[in-house]
C-alpha cells in the first residue's frame, strides 16, 4: 500500500495530513520520503517552488503549478542492492513515476531519477504551457539484469527547453524519450551498455514547428547492440542533428548480427537543416539507415560509417524540393562489406554523394539520383580492396542540370563498373570518370566497365572517362549544340555514340587493342574525330541527313603483334563533307563513300614491314569530289569509283605487289 503525504498552507496542517496541498501566492514545498510504496501529489497556484525527494520502490509524483516563474524539482532513487533481489524488472508500476504539470511562463521543471538494481517502466513526464520554460529529465538505471523501460516525455510550447538524458548500464535497452515542442529546442543523450547479451536499444521521438531545434544523440555498445532509432518531425526554419553510434560483435551460433536496426527519419519543411550522423562498429554490423525528408530551400548532411568485417546494409534516402542541397557521405572499411545505397529525389536542387568501400572483397557500392525542374548532381564511389566488385550510379534530370561520377578502384580483381546518365532538357551537362587502377598484368586484368549517356534537348555536353580493360560507353543525343568527348584505355572497348540536332561535336580517343568506336551523326555542323592507338581497331563513322558542313577525321595506328587489322568505314551525304583517313601498320583497311557537293577523302596508309595487305576503297557521287590516296609498303590495295562532275583522284603506291583501281563519271 502506498503511504500518501498530504500538506497545506500551515504547520497544523501539515500535522494532520490533509489529502492534498494547494497553495498560491509565493509558495514553497519540500518533501523528503524514505521507504517503499510512497506517494507525493503537489497542487501550486502563483510563484511557486516545489522540491520532492524519494529514496524509495514503487515512488509516485504528480506536481501541478499554475503561475508564472515556478520551479519544481523531483529527485527520486531505488538503490535496492541485495544480491538476491531481481528488482523489479517485469512488476509493472514497481519504478519511480514523476508527472509534473506546470502552466504559464519561465517555469523550471527538474526530474531525476536512479536506480540501482534491475529495473522496468521507470517513467517521467513534463508538460508545460507557455513561454520560455524549462524541462530536463535525467534517468539513470544500472543493471544487474536491466530490462528497460526508461520512458521520459516532454511537452512545451512558446520557445522553451528541454533535456532529456536517459542512461542503462549493465543491460540497458528499450529508452524511449518524447519531445513535443512549438519554437523550442530539444537536446535527447540516450546511452545504452551491456555485455551479457541484453541487446541494447534506444528510441527518440520528436515533434517541432516554428524554427526549433533539435540534437539526439545515441550510443549503444555491447555485443549485438542496436534498435537505435530517431524519429524528428519539424516545421519552418528548424534544425535537426542526429548522431547515433553502436558497437558491439556478434553473439551465439548462428552469428547474428553487432551492432543493426540504427534508424534515423527525418522530416522537415521550410529553410530547415538536418545532420545526421550514424556509427557502426564490430564484426556484422548491419541495417544502418538514415531518411530525410525535406521542403523548401532546405541543407541536408548524411554520414554513415561501419568499420567492422562483413558490414553491409547502409542505406541513405534524402527527398527534397525547392533550391535545396544535400549531402552523403557513406563508408565501410570491413572486408567483405556490402550493399551501400543512396537514393536521392529532388527539384531544382543539389546533391553530393561520396561512398567508399575499403576492405578487401567489397561490394555493391550504389546510388540513384532524381532531379527535376534543373538539379546538380555529384557522385563519387572509390572501392580500395582486392577482389571488390559492383558499383552503379543512377541519374535522372530534367531541366538545367549537371551530372558527374567518378568511378575508382584502386586495387587488383575489381570489377562491375556501371553509370547510367538520363538527361532531359536545356544546357545539361554530363561527366563520367571510370578508372580501374589495379589491373596488374595483362594476362589477369580487372574489367567490366559500363557506361550510359541519353540527353535530349538543347546544349548537352558529355564526357567520358574508361581506363582498364573490357570498357562499354553508349551516348545518345538529340537536340541543339550537343558534344562529347570520350576516352578509353587499355583493350577490348567499345563506344557507341549517336548524335542527331544542330552542331553536334564528337571526339573519341581510344587506347590498346580490339576496340571499336561507332559514331551516328545527323544535322548540321556535326564532327567526328576519332583517334585509335594499338591494333585490330575498328572505327565507322556515319554522317548523313544533310551532314552539311560535317568533318571526320580517323587516325589509328596498328603495331606490335603479327597482325594488325585496323578498319575504318565512313559514309558521308551533303554538302562540304571532309573525310580524313590514316592508318598505320599493315591489313589496314579503309572504306569512304561520299555523295553530295564539294566532298573529299583523304587516306594515308603506311606499312611497316613487307606484306602490308592495305586496303584502301573510296566511292563518291556529287560535284567536285576529290580523292587522295597515299600508300607504301607491298601488296596494298587502292581503288576509286567517282561519279559526277570535276571528279579529281591521286593514287601514289610505293612498294611491290600493289594494286590501284579508279572509275570515274559512269
Amino acid at each position: 500500500m502506498k503511504n500518501f503525504l498530504m500538506l497545506t498552507a500551515s504547520a497544523a496542517a501539515l500535522a494532520i495530513a490533509a489529502p492534498a496541498v494547494a497553495q498560491s501566492i509565493t509558495n514553497d514545498s519540500i518533501v523528503t520520503q524514505v521507504g517503499d510504496d510512497n506517494s507525493v501529489t503537489v497542487s501550486q497556484v502563483g510563484d511557486n517552488a516545489s522540491t520532492i525527494v524519494q529514496n524509495a520502490d514503487d515512488a509516485l509524483v504528480e506536481v501541478t503549478q499554475e503561475g508564472d516563474d515556478n520551479t519544481s524539482e523531483v529527485l527520486q532513487n531505488d538503490d535496492a542492492t541485495d544480491a538476491n533481489d531481481q528488482g523489479t524488472i517485469g512488476e509493472p508500476n514497481f519504478d519511480p513515476d514523476a508527472i509534473v504539470s506546470q502552466d504559464g511562463d519561465r517555469n523550471d521543471s527538474v526530474i531525476n531519477q536512479d536506480i540501482t538494481a534491475g529495473s522496468f517502466n521507470q517513467e517521467a513526464r513534463a508538460t508545460q504551457t507557455g513561454d520560455d520554460n524549462f524541462s530536463m529529465i535525467d534517468q539513470n538505471s544500472d543493471g544487474p539484469g536491466y530490462t528497460g523501460g526508461l520512458i521520459a516525455e516532454v511537452s512545451q510550447t512558446g520557445n522553451s527547453d528541454a533535456d532529456v538524458s536517459q542512461t542503462g548500464t549493465n543491460g540497458g535497452k528499450n529508452m524511449r524519450a518524447f519531445v513535443n515542442q512549438d519554437d523550442s529546442d530539444a537536446d535527447v543523450i540516450q546511452v545504452a551498455s551491456d555485455n551479457s547479451g541484453f541487446n541494447p536499444s534506444a528510441r527518440a521521438d520528436i515533434v517541432q514547428s516554428s524554427g526549433s531545434t533539435t540534437t539526439v544523440m545515441q550510443t549503444a555498445s555491447g555485443d549485438q547492440s542496436g534498435a537505435i532509432a530517431a524519429d524528428v518531425n519539424q516545421s519552418n526554419n528548424a534544425t535537426a542533428n542526429v548522431t547515433q553510434t553502436a558497437s558491439g560483435d556478434p553473439v551465439g551460433f548462428n552469428s547474428l548480427p553487432g551492432a543493426s536496426d540504427i534508424v534515423a527519419d527525418i522530416d522537415q519543411d521550410g529553410m530547415s537543416t538536418a545532420d545526421v550522423v550514424q556509427v557502426a562498429s564490430g564484426e556484422s554490423s548491419r541495417d544502418i539507415s538514415a531518411t530525410i525528408d525535406q521542403s523548401g530551400n532546405n541543407t541536408s548532411t548524411i554520414n554513415q560509417t561501419a568499420s567492422g568485417r562483413n558490414s553491409r546494409l547502409l542505406s541513405a534516402t534524402n527527398i527534397q524540393t525547392g533550391g535545396s542541397t544535400s549531402e552523403i557521405d557513406q563508408t565501410a572499411s570491413g572486408d567483405a562489406s556490402t550493399r551501400i545505397f543512396a537514393t536521392i529525389t529532388q527539384s531544382d536542387s543539389t546533391s553530393d554523394v561520396d561512398q567508399t568501400l575499403a576492405g578487401n572483397g567489397s561490394r555493391q557500392l550504389s546510388v540513384n539520383v532524381t532531379q527535376s525542374n534543373g538539379g546538380d548532381s555529384t557522385i563519387t564511389q572509390t572501392a580500395n580492396g582486392d577482389g571488390s566488385t559492383v558499383m552503379g550510379a543512377n541519374v535522372t534530370q530534367t531541366a538545367a542540370s549537371i551530372s558527374n561520377i567518378t568511378q575508382t578502384f584502386n586495387n587488383d580483381g575489381s570489377t562491375d563498373f556501371s553509370a547510367t546518365v538520363n538527361q532531359s532538357g536545356t544546357g545539361n551537362l554530363s561527366d563520367i570518370v571510370q578508372r580501374d587502377e589495379g589491373f596488374g598484368i595483362i594476362g589477369n586484368a580487372d574489367g567490366g566497365l559500363t557506361a550510359s549517356v541519353t540527353q535530349s534537348g538543347d546544349g548537352n555536353t558529355s564526357d567520358l572517362i574508361q581506363e582498364n580493360k573490357s570498357a562499354a560507353a553508349t551516348i545518345l543525343q538529340s537536340g541543339d549544340g550537343n558534344s562529347s568527348i570520350a576516352f578509353q584505355g587499355t583493350a577490348g572497348n567499345d563506344l557507341f555514340l549517336t548524335q542527331s540536332g544542330n552542331g553536334n561535336t564528337s571526339d573519341i580517343l581510344q587506347l590498346g587493342l580490339n576496340n571499336e568506336a561507332d559514331v551516328e551523326q545527323a544535322g548540321n555542323n556535326a564532327t567526328s574525330d576519332i583517334d585509335q592507338v594499338g591494333r585490330n581497331d575498328f572505327a565507322f563513322v556515319d554522317q548523313l541527313a544533310g551532314s552539311d558542313g560535317s568533318t571526320s577525321t580517323i587516325n589509328q595506328i596498328g603495331a606490335g603483334g603479327p597482325q594488325s587489322f585496323n578498319n575504318a568505314n565512313v559514309t558521308q551525304s551533303g554538302l562540304d563533307n571532309v573525310s580524313v583517313i590514316t592508318q598505320g601498320g599493315f591489313s589496314g583497311d579503309a572504306d569512304v563513300l561520299q555523295s553530295g557537293d564539294n566532298n573529299e577523302s583523304n587516306i594515308t596508309q603506311t606499312g611497316l614491314v613487307s606484306g602490308d595487305l592495305n586496303i584502301a576503297d573510296v566511292t563518291q557521287s556529287g560535284n567536285d569530289n576529290l580523292s587522295t590516296i597515299m600508300q607504301s609498303g607491298s601488296l596494298n590495295s587502292a581503288t576509286v569509283m567517282q561519279t559526277s562532275d570535276n571528279n579529281v583522284s591521286n593514287i601514289t603506291q610505293n612498294g611491290i605487289g600493289n594494286s590501284a583501281s579508279v572509275t570515274q563519271g559512269m
